[in-house]
């Protein structure tokens, strides 16, 4: 039995309480974007966040655009 797994976990730490999201879409697509649970980080947990991307396909190349309070603050 082979398993192939189709999603990724992503870490990230803000500075203080802030709603966090990654969007994401294959590379070179024009599709629209897939999205993570949005998550609050908090005092108790650091301010980290776990957001899992669910609908990834192995061997595909994803670009992303990491949200913090609504503005994208990252992208790849």
């Amino acid at each position: 039995m082979r398993l192939i797994l189709k999603e990724v976990k992503i870490w990230l730490q803000t500075q203080s309480e802030k709603y966090v999201y990654i969007k994401y879409r294959p590379k070179g697509s024009t599709d629209r974007h897939l999205e993570t649970q949005t998550v609050l980080t908090n005092k108790d947990k650091a301010f980290t966040a776990v957001l899992v991307a669910d609908k990834v396909e192995p061997g595909t190349e994803y670009e992303y655009e990491i949200s913090v309070s609504g503005e994208p603050v990252i992208s790849g």
